[in-house]
């Protein structure tokens, strides 16, 4: 293909394509995060500032450089964006640019890469609203049954998962049973064990009083978001997400019960809640691409 004779004989080109396209995924990525929870069209309006309402214009709105140039600001108003967008879009750059290195121009750089797009947005957005849009949890369900299916029919294109580091390793299954099998069990179970992990804890905590009727112990997209996890993790390695999110979470959960008295963020969460979404996406891009 023209493709990998020009990776071949000029990869610094290919290198440098790849960052700007993980840039300029990013950028849309911010865009998601910010109008998805909102329920604002992804399309139209087009891009314009939230103060001023002017249009911005293509060359105002260059991933990356055009925050650098513009400092971060709004080229009519001057109004400052902030430094979410310029993170998203650098974030995606690196991530681009380590997974073109590990695979290549492949299938699994296609997953993989999209995986991480949509667990980073539903990542921030959980952050943002406490909540895990049931539409994008539905995609990211989708993707990993069309790459379990991809995989199993053609399976030279898998690429295995990394070892395990030290005692993490005794945490993966050792499952003799094919990849398809073990990317639709780690999704049913996944699903299942997550939530009746939240109807027992919900009985629990409402029976001590410390959830009143209408809160929840974990919002039922957490169990939804595991289900997808398992999709591409598999069986064999979602006891490990699951470990590893939890450490996560249980150390940020201890810092912030010895900081300041957390705010009440919705009658339907209690106050001090942890959106558990992030520390499920990282664990689980830890997991499945490192």
């Amino acid at each position: 293909m023209i493709i990998d004779l020009i990776a071949q004989n000029y990869p610094k080109i290919i290198f440098f394509f790849v960052g700007i396209f993980g840039a300029c995924i990013g950028s849309f990525a911010a865009l998601i995060i910010y109008r998805w929870p909102r329920d604002i069209s992804i399309v139209r309006p087009s891009s314009h500032c939230s103060v001023c309402e002017k249009k911005i214009k293509a060359w105002h709105n260059i991933p990356i450089f055009s925050w650098l140039f513009l400092r971060g600001r709004c080229a009519y108003c001057r109004n400052f964006y902030g430094f979410r967008a310029l993170i998203i879009e650098i974030i995606f750059m690196l991530a681009a640019w380590a997974l073109y290195v590990k695979f290549g121009l492949s299938l699994a750089l296609v997953e993989k890469f999209g995986m991480t797009f949509l667990l980073i947005c539903l990542a921030y957005i959980d952050l943002d609203t406490y909540t895990l849009p049931l539409s994008m949890l539905g995609l990211l369900i989708l993707w990993g049954f069309l790459f379990s299916f991809l995989y199993y029919y053609n399976p030279h294109a898998y690429v295995p998962m990394g070892e395990a580091l030290g005692v993490l390793k005794y945490l993966v299954l050792k499952i003799p049973r094919g990849l398809l099998a073990d990317r639709l069990l780690g999704g049913g179970i996944g699903l299942l064990f997550f939530s009746l992990v939240n109807l027992c804890a919900t009985w629990l905590f409402r029976h001590s009083k410390k959830l009143n009727a209408q809160q929840w112990a974990m919002g039922w997209g957490d169990p939804l978001l595991l289900m997808a996890l398992g999709l591409f993790v598999g069986l064999t390695h979602l006891v490990l997400v699951i470990f590893l999110a939890s450490v996560a979470g249980s150390l940020i959960g201890l810092a912030n019960l010895l900081g300041t008295t957390p705010p009440q963020v919705d009658e339907d969460i209690a106050p001090g809640a942890l959106p558990y979404g992030p520390f499920l996406a990282l664990a689980a891009l830890y997991v499945y691409l490192f």
